[in-house]
């Protein structure tokens, strides 16, 4: 079945994501789906408020918009309640 948001809060105390941004701000093609779940208009407020998180990015700082891939998904789970370990890298 399709993985649903919510059950990101059942995968441990700390969900580490690490998240590569390809040229000018391109979300991955591996994370597409994922983000599609994520932006499910459906999913409340506190969706995600027993998920502890901290995001990672990797990408070229040569590009103006350098790990915006990893900075939406951090403002997205926010949005949905989880909380930051650590702000993002």
């Amino acid at each position: 079945g399709e993985y649903k948001a919510v059950d990101l809060s059942k995968e441990g105390r700390v969900v580490l994501f690490v998240v590569s941004t390809t040229g000018d701000g391109v979300v991955p093609d591996e994370m597409k789906i994922f983000w599609r779940i994520l932006l499910n208009k459906n999913l409340s407020k506190t969706a995600l408020a027993d998920l502890r998180y901290s995001v990672v990015g990797l990408g070229d700082s040569g590009y103006d918009l350098f790990n915006a891939a990893a900075r939406k998904l951090d403002t997205r789970l926010l949005s949905l309640g989880a909380r930051q370990c650590l702000q993002p890298v």
